[in-house]
């Protein structure tokens, strides 16, 4: 997969992307904005040329490495210039989990920021998160210790509170200084996540062939 992005890595012989836009599809999301960096023209090409969802896509691509935190703020900006922008979801392209985005959504607009989590039987090799009254706090270190936890599923949505204190800053990791800045306004955790897919390794990759086949 080093000849290409992940989000381009093929599962059953169909991009990664085919797969998440038919699922975004099927859950009545209807526009998707990609922050593009790594042979961002790969992606590009893919999206013009071999798009078959009827979701409207737009994109953008980093013109210096600002962190995943710089490139959602850019993407905001981009989306405020198009058109009003007070609230919006950031997904990971490597991962994949299956959850009812409508509940999701809902459920976050209530304290104005959500993150979707999962519970995994070994939360060693990502690091299990840390709430307190529902509220994410933290993320544990991964460690050597396997058990069962619940983990950052990779799907978040950010209401306008958030937008207005992301939108200035600059180079930043959004996952390892906007969300555990406690200053920050609140995300609430919300555990429906199921199915998650990382295609981080080798033998993820080679289980998300499997997994495909019976979920899309």
């Amino acid at each position: 997969m080093n000849d290409r992005p992940k989000v381009l890595a093929k599962i059953n012989g169909v991009p990664f992307i085919q797969h998440l836009l038919t699922w975004c599809q099927k859950q009545g999301i209807t526009r998707i904005h990609f922050c593009l960096g790594y042979r961002a023209e790969q992606v590009i090409r893919w999206l013009r040329e071999e798009n078959k969802s009827q979701i409207a896509v737009s994109w953008q691509v980093e013109k210096e490495a600002r962190g995943t935190g710089g490139a959602i703020c850019d993407a905001i900006s981009y989306l405020e210039s198009k058109h009003e922008c007070t609230e919006i979801l950031v997904c990971n392209g490597d991962t994949f989990v299956e959850f009812e985005v409508e509940q999701f959504v809902s459920t976050s607009q209530v304290c104005g920021g959500g993150i979707l989590t999962t519970t995994v039987d070994n939360a060693s090799r990502f690091g299990a998160i840390k709430k307190s009254q529902g509220l994410l706090t933290s993320f544990v270190e991964k460690e050597e210790k396997q058990e069962e936890g619940e983990i950052n599923a990779g799907w978040y949505y950010l209401g306008k509170s958030h937008l207005d204190t992301l939108r200035v800053r600059a180079i930043f990791s959004f996952e390892r200084e906007y969300l555990m800045d406690l200053s920050r306004p609140p995300i609430q955790c919300i555990n429906k996540g199921s199915n998650f897919l990382d295609f981080g390794t080798p033998e993820s990759y080679l289980h998300a062939q499997f997994i495909f086949q019976e979920l899309l």
